[in-house]
Formats: structure tokens, sequence, C-alpha cells
């Protein structure tokens, strides 16, 4: 199943066509932490066939207390494929689904898959905006016990700033429930630039005395 999942991945980041490109769902960041060291974040969104969502990123990151953190020697990605379930199967409501999300960090010894249901839905703003939120679900996942629920969300101020990010617990098998919080300022610059600034926090960074878990990381965007 694993190859079948990365062969989706594979294939869909190498066919997106011109429609795609133009409609920018596609970037590239480059980070700059306060713990002194670098993030190299590719990110991308297609539509595949029958209904089907690929969203996903892959982190190129430098390693704290290096002498060199801006080379890039560690990795983490995470794709999702996620399908909206019709709305006339569960009485008319909308942005209900399931999905399936992978990662791995470092290597293949350090990857492994979630499975469950989420919910996306829109917020009118005061201001004429409408805030976006979706909450995952895992209560299952392979490798291990473990469970998670996550929530992604996005609301806009005005036409150039938004607040967006993300906010994961992850229910660890036999150990303490580890958070990792990431909400970011995010400022448009034009069509294909953006300025982002992000605080991390990270408890399973936290819990290893060698690293720092929490950061503030200033980045430029670049889309296409």
């Amino acid at each position: 199943m694993k190859q079948i999942f990365l062969s989706i991945i594979l294939c869909s980041l190498i066919t997106f066509d011109l429609s795609y490109s133009q409609e920018k769902n596609h970037s590239l960041v480059y980070y700059l932490d306060s713990r002194d060291y670098s993030t190299l974040s590719i990110n991308s969104s297609f539509d595949l066939p029958l209904g089907f969502k690929l969203w996903g990123f892959t982190d190129f990151n430098g390693n704290q207390n290096s002498d060199n953190g801006y080379k890039l020697e560690r990795f983490f990605m995470e794709y999702r494929v996620l399908h909206e379930i019709p709305e006339d199967w569960i009485f008319g409501l909308k942005g209900i689904g399931v999905l399936t999300e992978f990662n791995n960090y470092n290597g293949s010894n350090n990857d492994f898959f979630r499975f469950g249901p989420y919910i996306s839905h829109s917020v009118p703003l005061p201001w004429k905006k409408k805030a976006w939120f979706q909450l995952r679900l895992y209560p299952y996942q392979t490798e291990s016990n473990n469970k998670q629920i996550s929530l992604s969300y996005k609301i806009p101020f005005n036409d150039k700033l938004s607040l967006l990010g993300f906010a994961d617990i992850n229910f660890i098998d036999g150990g303490k429930n580890q958070w990792v919080i990431t909400p970011k300022l995010k400022y448009y610059v034009n069509e294909l630039i953006d300025v982002l600034l992000e605080y991390r926090y990270n408890e399973f960074e936290i819990t290893n005395p060698n690293l720092k878990g929490r950061g503030v990381a200033l980045g430029m965007s670049i889309k296409f």
C-alpha cells in the first residue's frame, strides 16, 4: 500500500497541467529559525480524478546545535489524499469526508500512515471575510497505537494579511500526550510572493534535552 500511495504522489507531482500552475496551488518557502537553522518547504495541492484531492508538503531542515544549521540535513514529509462524502449520502451535510495521511521523517524506517474522517467548514467573519477550519480525527495509524486530533485553520483579516496554521495533539500509547502547534501570519506581497512569520511549538522536541522546542521563523514564499 505504501508503494501505491507514493506512486500517486509522484505521478501527481509530475503530471499536473498548466491550469494547476496558473492557479498557484504550489509554493516554495524558505525560513530562518531563531534557533539558528533554516527550513526549505515545498507545498503542493492537486485535484485528482474521481473527486479525490491531494495536499502535502516536504520540509528540509537544518540541525539544531550544529556548526552549520543552514545545511539541510533532515526532512519531514506529510501528504494527504482526501475525498469528500457526497451530501446526499449524509443528509445534506457538507464538508465531511475521509482521508489517508502519509508521514515520513528521515528515511523509510520512520514512515507510517494515518486514517480517519475529517470535517471542513467556513465561518463568516464580521469584516466580510470567511475563516476556514478543518478538523481531522485519526483513530488509527500504522506502526503504533498512537492517535491524533488535528485542526487546521485560515483566518483572513483583509486582502493582504491572514492568520493560518495548525494544532495537533498526539495521543501517545503508554506515554505523555504531545502537542505540536504552529500559527503563522502571512502577508501577501503580490500574486507570487508572500512573507510569513511563524511560531513553532513542538513538545516532541521539548522532551529532548538536546533540543529547543520553541522558536520563531521568518520566511518568504514563492507561489507557482
